[in-house]
């Protein structure tokens, strides 16, 4: 390749790409100019000047060209880890057939610098995926340390500094995923007229499991007490009339999967369906295991296993949509050695190998990690689907038709892979994925609507590979320049083809916190003050940053609060000396997206710490009711700078007039590992706030206890 064809791929994947000025193509064309310019002058020196001072400057634009094409989400995949385009099947089906035609190492349409698929197999057999898999280790194992710098010929003869073929071989990269904490709402009985909460969810009709559920007449916990050093782990029902407390029954989530006591088995969480609890254990008396166990409860006093099902892997998170569970799991433990050994490398479901035609896997590319998804009829207490599909990470964000699997790639630059799984009625339809720049900070950072996907992403700067040289290592001011992190948006149409983003927002910030509604998003970053960026994406292909607020400190969650209005919950901060005031509420204006203002914010001075800042299941809010609340903690100085903490469950209500009203505080006794395990519901008017080995009511808008019962 020569100079001006290298020119050209550079310019060509710097298109749109959020890169520092001093490596952009403008730049490297006039470095690349004088190194023309200086060479032609130099012609007459000894060959040896001549090679040195080319490799200088070869070093520079190698790396500037590295630099380009790590922004841009390419690189030079050694582990393979490009996103995965992937055979589809079931209903979904037509909507990538068109798709899969393409060259498996086209880039996405649209954008070629941020994104790229491939194309997914389906073995006809284990042997024959086994043979395809092992020979992809073995030629990677073997290949690694044959590299030569012959293979990365950037110019007419080989490149002759190492450290700038090293930048581009830096492949093995550590793969991490950002795990959620996502939110939980019960299922509403149509004949209920009683008031009550449900917990907090991220989606509309997408049920989420937690610790805590009520349907208006008992509640269902799960915790448990240390006794002699032994963790007692139980599911308790109780029931609640106006305050009153009795407890119906009690299951013991140790026993209900394994007799055997020294088994372990770990609880994760469980749903509410009608007459049914839905419990999903960790369990690994042989290898991981997700347990799921269904317990008819028609009977409250007497609670019946009906049906046990299992998956390969741990447990990453599950949802319930019109009645199927959506089930997702890690099955990260696989072992080639041994062909026939098919259970050390295909996951199984029920003690079944998972069908071959069930199978996924790319064949340029090593198997970090695969994860299992199952469909269950909750009806019928049937599997309907299952699928293995290999993907980065367990981040793990469900809409009303697809459930997405993100992950977080450490390399020169930080990445994110987002995979796309189509569900209807519990049929599977393995979609596309894509990788982008930059990293998310929660589910949350994620949206799907009509048919697109929103993302909203931070590039640190510390993980760029910045250029770097002799001449500007020193360089102070060009140092500062290329430390800032970037922001992006990206938005997706439903074969994760890049339709539209908008780079460069808030430069040197970080993301806190992001809300999507409808055809607007809104998105808090943070330094030293809080801006609100709101956000038009009425239209994919050019969405555009319509307002920003600054406020000082900044909101971690932000949640719709009538029609026009939203919520914040975060931290206040001085902006002169950076130091931490307390918990914020702030209440926010968007009946104009573009002039969004501040109508009234309160701080909790001396509140420290709130897992509803960052556990949206620890918040309890109804917005048609007017009521929120969640636990905190108060750490007040005293004398010899000691401190003493404080627990309190705390509701309020917002009025036009005087803001937030705090309708009750209520102080918690609590152990200290229960810290963010604490939660909030109302029934009527009584408030009931659970701790892992209690339940407490109070009145709702006052702090009478009512009664109190311990496990």
């Amino acid at each position: 390749m020569n100079e001006q064809e290298y020119m050209n791929h550079i310019k060509k994947q710097a298109e749109n790409v959020p890169i520092p000025d001093s490596i952009s193509p403008e730049n490297m064309k006039k470095m690349l100019d004088e190194h023309i310019a200086s060479s032609e002058n130099n012609i007459t020196d000894s060959e040896g000047k001549k090679s040195i001072y080319k490799k200088k400057w070869t070093k520079t634009i190698v790396a500037a060209c590295a630099s380009i094409c790590i922004l841009g989400g390419i690189g030079f995949s050694v582990l393979g880890n490009h996103p995965s385009s992937l055979k589809s099947e079931g209903t979904a089906q037509n909507e990538y057939e068109a798709e899969e035609a393409a060259d498996s190492t086209e880039p996405l349409k649209g954008d070629d610098t941020l994104a790229f698929q491939t194309t997914m197999n389906t073995p006809a057999s284990y042997d024959e995926y086994y043979d395809t898999i092992k020979a992809v280790y073995d030629d990677y194992y073997d290949s690694y340390a044959e590299v030569t710098m012959e293979e990365y010929d950037m110019e007419k003869g080989s490149i002759e500094n190492e450290d700038a073929a090293d930048e581009l071989l830096r492949e093995d990269a550590e793969v991490s995923s950002y795990m959620t904490n996502d939110l939980a709402v019960q299922e509403i009985s149509a004949d209920k007229e009683k008031d009550f909460s449900t917990t907090n969810t991220q989606e509309e009709n997408i049920d989420e499991a937690d610790i805590v559920k009520t349907d208006g007449d008992y509640i269902y916990k799960s915790g448990g007490t240390w006794e002699n050093g032994v963790y007692t782990n139980t599911l308790t029902i109780t029931k609640a009339t106006n305050g009153e407390l009795t407890k119906e029954s009690s299951i013991d989530l140790q026993t209900c999967i394994s007799k055997d006591t020294n088994d372990y088995v770990y609880f994760q969480e469980f749903y509410l369906y009608h007459d049914y609890l839905i419990l999903l254990f960790q369990n690994y008396t042989e290898a991981p295991q997700v347990t799921i166990v269904i317990y008819d409860i028609s009977d409250k006093t007497n609670p019946v296993q009906k049906k046990v099902f299992t998956q390969s892997g741990s447990y990453e998170g599950s949802r319930i949509s019109d009645g199927f569970l959506y089930t997702i799991s890690n099955f990260a433990d696989m072992d080639f050695s041994v062909k026939k050994d098919y259970s050390s490398y295909i996951p199984s479901v029920n003690n079944q190998l998972i069908d071959c035609s069930k199978i996924y896997y790319p064949d340029d590319a090593l198997l970090d990690t695969t994860f299992v998804i199952t469909s269950l009829d909750i009806d019928s207490l049937t599997i309907t689907d299952n699928k293995a599909i290999p993907a980065n990470g367990g981040g793990l964000y469900v809409s009303d038709s697809s459930i997405y699997i993100y992950g977080t790639i450490y390399a020169d630059t930080t990445q994110t892979e987002i995979l796309r799984i189509a569900y209807d009625k519990g049929t599977l339809s393995v979609g596309k994925s894509a990788v982008i720049t930059g990293y998310l900070y929660g589910s949350f950072a994620l949206n799907e609507f009509d048919n697109h996907l929103r993302v909203v992403a931070t590039i640190p700067a510390n993980r760029i590979n910045l250029l770097r040289t002799e001449d500007t290592a020193d360089n102070k001011s060009d140092d500062e320049e290329l430390k800032e992190d970037i922001n992006v948006l990206y938005i997706f149409d439903e074969t994760m083809t890049l339709t539209g983003k908008i780079s460069g927002i808030a430069p040197g910030e970080q993301i806190r916190s992001a809300r999507f509604l409808g055809n607007y998003g809104y998105i808090v970053t943070f330094e030293t003050v809080d801006p609100l960026f709101s956000i038009d994406l009425s239209d994919p292909t050019n969405p555009e940053i319509v307002g920003r607020l600054s406020l000082p400190g900044f909101s971690e969650y932000l949640h719709p609060y009538g029609d026009g209005f939203m919520l914040g919950i975060g931290q206040e901060i001085d902006p002169d000396t950076q130091t931490f005031i307390g918990l914020k509420l702030s209440m926010f204006d968007i009946r104009n997206p573009e002039e969004v203002t501040l109508l009234n914010q309160q701080v909790i001075e001396d509140g420290y710490y709130s897992p509803a800042e960052n556990n949206h299941k620890a918040l309890m809010i109804d917005t048609k009711n007017n009521i929120f609340g969640f636990f905190y903690q108060e750490q007040v100085a005293g004398k010899d700078y000691t401190y003493t903490t404080n627990n309190y469950y705390v509701t309020y209500q917002y009025d036009s007039a005087n803001g937030f009203v705090e309708t009750g505080r209520y102080k918690v006794d609590m152990e200290s590992y229960d810290v963010d395990t604490v939660r909030g519901l109302y029934i009527d008017d009584y408030l009931y706030i659970t701790t892992s080995n209690s339940i407490t009511s109070y009145e709702l808008k006052g702090t009478k206890q009512i009664d109190s019962i311990k496990e």
